[in-house]
């Protein structure tokens, strides 16, 4: 992810999950081509996917990181009319610390 992509990325910075090699790594497979598509419709940050169980209500004070990605070419990226995150499944009784994202 990108520090738009977490929560406080300055406290991060050198997770397993917000390394510098993982920014290498992406940052390599966007310069293939691929476009992020949720970031083509959405460049406000508090956008996340993942909130992590082992610290305490990170999904009610939103202390998340968006781990997951829909990635398309350009051309295929020009035509998706809409992306979001569902935060419903993540929302339930005993949901998963992931939640979906969406691409139309």
């Amino acid at each position: 992810p990108k520090p738009i992509d977490v929560y406080d990325p300055k406290t991060l910075l050198g997770h397993v999950c917000f390394h510098p090699d993982v920014h290498k790594a992406l940052n390599e497979v966007m310069a293939w081509g691929f476009v992020d598509v949720f970031r083509k419709h959405c460049n406000k940050s508090g956008e996340y996917t993942f909130w992590d169980y082992r610290m305490r209500n990170t999904f009610d004070r939103n202390l998340g990181w968006r781990l997951d990605h829909i990635m398309a070419t350009a051309p295929l990226a020009q035509k998706s009319t809409a992306c979001y995150i569902d935060i419903k499944p993540r929302a339930a009784e005993r949901p998963s610390d992931h939640t979906p994202i969406v691409a139309e």
